[in-house]
């Protein structure tokens, strides 16, 4: 999770890396990752992570395993990416509303937002 400030010397985006070789073009703007991929433990019933949905109480088990979102700030970032794996869709609809962008793994293949693909590094 991280907010860049301006530009690169040499007036170019900053690029920061997000996971598995992706990264994002950064300018006056906040990047946060979550993911069901770690923080895991076992329970008698099997696996858990830390993201919880909220309508269930339990681990959530969507079908959004990462998500990558751009915000203004990393307050909203970190809540948006978290708000995207726990139920996808009102998050990713929450991410729109903020005027946010948004790249997501389901089912092992990334998604994106319109406009998430010109922050591409």
């Amino acid at each position: 999770d991280i907010r860049a400030a301006g530009q690169m010397a040499d007036g170019a985006p900053w690029i920061v890396g997000v996971g598995d070789g992706l990264g994002v073009r950064l300018e006056n703007a906040a990047v946060c990752t979550s993911s069901t991929g770690k923080r895991r433990w076992a329970l008698g019933a099997g696996e858990a992570h830390h993201i919880i949905d909220p309508a269930s109480g339990r681990p959530a088990a969507g079908e959004v395993t990462t998500a990558v979102v751009l915000a203004t700030d990393t307050v909203t970032a970190d809540i948006l990416a978290t708000a995207v794996i726990a139920q996808p869709a009102r998050g990713l609809a929450a991410v729109n509303g903020a005027g946010g962008k948004a790249m997501v793994e389901r089912h092992g293949r990334w998604e994106m937002t319109a406009g998430m693909e010109r922050w591409i590094a």
